[in-house]
């Protein structure tokens, strides 16, 4: 035959089509997708009214604190958040008791801290306010909204009479953004799960006739695909943009990270219409080979797709982003490949269920067999994924019943449960057809798994609706910030004037270690003030001559910052400030800055980081290590051809994973646990004339009375204390320094004592040395 194929233009067959039961019993097609369609819009409709909230970039810290009561006005008001933030559609106001908008100047997002927004309220008098914020996360794209008030105390110190205002705030989600994330995973795994059965069906002869049904039936669940994703995106930048006041669809499309990724998603919708095109073409034109290769194309534009969804999503925000978002992408796609697959493989049931017996048996052959192995690999990479990204969300196991997300969760395996039993009696189908795979066998194993497969994409389907909601409720990793920060020494703040200029110095987050520093200069009263040659910042210890100097980096508009461990330990801080600006007296200005002891967030924030916060990166990879080799080990037993190799490999990896996880990984991290305050660094001073001197003189220098007769010669603290860490200096004295005359102090001195001496050291010597 040549030429076009007559069923590119058929209209379909008009025989009633039923779905399961015996004959006479059956449900029609159209019926049984009806009730379907209704029953899990139902379950999304039931959910959009519950009001789930939105997550996301939830309110970490503030100063001043929510709650809290104030002798004088604050200098300044800061806002972290748990998620960088869009400058754009992120703001604040301050509100008197009456709900009135009060004055403030400079509401900007730091353009050094995208988690940070800061503003300079005018002429506070004592009373009570609300702090009302908005913001869009760049994380997953959705708005969020709350507030917290503050008082400021009488003269006398007493509370000013009256209430704080509450503005009714937060965010609900949609029934539109449910759908549209819903309808998003759903089309994207129809466009790529008939790749889970190509390989198998486009190979030998016997299988010619099923991959033709094979590539028809791809292409009609990607076109349901595909009508899917077109809704679902306009659903959701239309739900995104009503979220935000005054935001229209363009405003969200340019102007957002969310935004862009969903031009991005839409260009990999664009590209799913496209191949189905071509394919078509293909087709009517009979090239079979050319209609196969543009198939096999769906799943890289649907991978595509996912990728903008898992870089929008709670693992864009999750400590070790990047190996979260490869895992929440991974798991994606897996989902979509068995979700999708299932789809195809029942149109491809339903199509041969009239074709001669040889084809019914070819399906169950080529299609279902593969199939079920491959939906078991599937189902446990869904399992080891689903592991990492439960517990980078879940800090603790009562969170799993505890908070909205971890009931969702619970959910979602209540969903699946039901799906994996489908697939344990398809499977077992498949196993009972390799013992007796006669004619009969097979029509009957065939008819079976065409009744059940409708049931297993359906429980698919409510599944991905799970995962959709899951995107949407905030997770416990972000209520374990809030409490973990909520004892955090609160950011230095404040504002000095020194003639004409204004200059507003803030440390975040001032504790020990890495910290940053923001100055804003500006004339008093709205002057002018001219240019400014440089920002010099002097730290030393109050009282203490000399100090470490920098120069501030200019970001323009006044605005000056520095980042550094410039504080190294819990004490009060001199910080001084000099502006210098031609044909003008520079201006100096001194800084009181207690630094506490507090950890900041930093470390959570770095991308390739252990995804799950309670592992190291060791115990992690351990724990992966072990399901892989579990998976091979028990997966492949009844694959002859491949279960020792495989079984040997998979007890390599157990036997590997044990020895890494129970062997140096799971200690606990060490750290400073006495504060540098002066009585600690007093004590240390004491000590270290008392052990230290002989060896390292007075000056650290390394020229004690002892010293000559030492090979090699004691250390200069002046050079070596800078260039380690306080934890690393600890172990130097605590252990030794094995090849010199340095002894381990363990048994000598006290841990406490050990910890007094460190600080000192770092005080006395953690300046790097000057040239004699």
């Amino acid at each position: 035959m040549v030429g076009r194929d007559r069923r590119c233009r058929h209209p379909g067959s008009r025989a009633r089509r039923c779905v399961g039961g015996p004959p006479g019993r059956c449900l029609p097609v159209r019926r049984a997708g009806a009730w379907v369609a209704l029953v899990v819009l139902g379950l999304a409709f039931w959910a959009a009214g519950r009001g789930v909230a939105e997550a996301h970039a939830v309110l970490v810290r503030s100063s001043p604190a929510a709650g809290a009561e104030l002798v004088a006005p604050p200098a300044a008001i800061d806002l972290w958040f748990s998620e960088p933030l869009e400058a754009r559609f992120s703001t604040f106001e301050l509100l008197s008791s009456e709900g009135e908008s009060l004055p403030l100047d400079g509401v900007v997002a730091d353009p050094t801290d995208e988690y940070h927004l800061s503003g300079l309220p005018r002429g506070l008098g004592p009373g009570l306010y609300t702090v009302s914020y908005r913001n869009v996360s760049q994380s997953d794209g959705h708005e969020w909204s709350g507030s917290f008030a503050f008082t400021v105390l009488n003269p006398d110190g007493s509370v000013p009479s009256g209430q704080a205002y509450q503005p009714e705030l937060g965010a609900r989600n949609s029934p539109a953004n449910i759908l549209g994330r819903w309808f998003t995973f759903l089309g994207f795994a129809l466009v790529a799960g008939g790749v889970a059965l190509l390989l198998p069906l486009h190979r030998g002869r016997r299988a010619i006739v099923l991959a033709v049904l094979h590539a028809e039936a791809s292409r009609r669940v990607a076109l349901v695909g595909l009508a899917l994703l077109i809704t679902g995106g306009v659903l959701v930048i239309v739900a995104q943009a009503q979220a935000v006041p005054g935001a229209s669809v363009l405003d969200i499309a340019g102007g957002t990270r969310g935004g862009r990724l969903w031009l991005w998603r839409m260009l990999a919708v664009e590209a799913v219409a496209v191949i189905l095109g071509l394919s078509f073409l293909a087709r009517c034109w009979r090239a079979p080979r050319a209609e196969v290769a543009t198939l096999a194309l769906l799943p890289v534009a649907a991978t595509a797709g996912l990728l903008t969804v898992s870089l929008l999503s709670h693992a864009a925000a999750a400590p070790g982003s990047t190996w979260a978002i490869a895992s929440d992408l991974i798991h994606l796609v897996l989902a979509a490949l068995w979700v999708g697959g299932l789809a195809t493989l029942g149109v491809l049931l339903w199509a041969t269920r009239r074709q001669p017996p040889v084809q019914r048996g070819s399906a169950m052959v080529y299609a279902v067999a593969p199939f079920a192995t491959f939906a078991a690999a599937a189902v446990y990479g869904l399992g080891v994924t689903g592991v990492v990204r439960s517990l980078g969300e879940l800090p603790a196991l009562p969170a799993l019943w505890e908070t909205e997300y971890g009931r969702w969760l619970l959910i979602k395996f209540a969903l699946i449960t039901p799906m994996l039993g489908v697939a344990f009696l398809n499977r077992r189908a498949v196993v009972a057809l390799g013992k007796s795979p006669s004619r009969g066998a097979l029509d009957t194993a065939a008819a079976r798994v065409r009744r059940l497969v409708p049931f297993e994409v359906l429980l698919g389907a409510v599944v991905l609706f799970s995962v959709g909601v899951l995107g949407q409720v905030p997770t416990p990793r972000g209520a374990v910030a809030v409490e973990a920060d909520a004892g955090a020494v609160s950011v230095f703040n404040r504002v000095q004037q020194a003639g004409d200029l204004n200059v507003h110095l803030q440390v975040t987050p001032a504790v020990v270690g890495q910290n940053a520093l923001r100055i804003h200069v500006y004339g008093a009263a709205g002057a002018t003030i001219g240019g400014i040659d440089r920002v010099e910042v002097t730290f030393s210890r109050a009282g203490a001559l000399g100090g470490e100097q920098v120069q501030a980096a200019s970001l323009g508009q006044g605005i000056y910052t520095a980042e550094g461990s410039f504080l190294s330990l819990a004490l009060t801080w001199q910080v001084t400030v000099d502006v210098i600006r031609p044909g003008h007296d520079d201006a100096r200005l001194a800084f009181s800055v207690p630094i506490g002891s507090g950890t900041t967030t930093d470390e959570a924030r770095a991308v390739l980081g252990s995804p799950a916060p309670q592992l190291t990166t060791r115990l992690l990879g351990a724990l992966l290590a072990l399901m892989a080799g579990a998976g091979l080990a028990l997966g492949w037993r009844h694959h002859p051809r491949y279960s020792a190799a495989t079984q040997t490999a998979g007890w390599v990896l157990i036997l590997g994973a044990l020895w890494v996880g129970t062997t140096g990984g799971g200690g606990a991290t060490l750290s400073n646990p006495m504060p540098g305050d002066e009585a600690s660094i007093a004590r240390g001073e004491s000590l270290f004339l008392q052990q230290c001197v002989s060896c390292h003189g007075l000056g650290g220098r390394g020229d004690g009375p002892e010293a000559a007769r030492l090979v090699p010669p004691p250390a200069d603290l002046r050079l070596h204390v800078p260039l380690h860490p306080d934890t690393e200096t600890y172990l130097f004295i605590t252990g030794g320094v094995p090849g010199t005359a340095m002894q381990a102090w363990d048994e000598i001195l006290t841990e406490a004592e050990r910890w007094d001496l460190v600080n000192y050291l770092i005080a006395e010597f953690g300046a790097p040395a000057s040239t004699p």
